[in-house]
């Protein structure tokens, strides 16, 4: 009931928590330096997430109930950044 009051419902704790979780997949990728070729930038970037997920495997979980979850969690900005960063 202490995370009820705290966050007025599973839908914001679940939206602050993915948003939270993108900001950190954005910076790690962000420190990620450009190549001139771009299959090297690719497996750099996936390399990274890979890492991430592995250290943070509930990460996937959570990103996953808000993008199809149907539980009418607005996505944030940073989860937006997050998915045309790997598109």
């Amino acid at each position: 009931t202490k995370l009820y009051h705290e966050f007025g419902g599973k839908q914001e704790l679940i939206g602050l928590l993915a948003e939270d979780i993108c900001e950190r997949q954005n910076r790690r990728i962000e420190k990620i330096k450009k190549d001139a070729d771009p299959e090297k930038y690719l497996l750099r970037v996936t390399r990274e997430a890979s890492v991430f997920y592995t250290e943070e495997p509930w990460s996937a979980g959570i990103l996953a109930i808000v993008r199809f979850g149907g539980e009418n969690i607005p996505m944030s900005p940073a989860f937006i950044e997050a998915a045309k960063r790997f598109r």
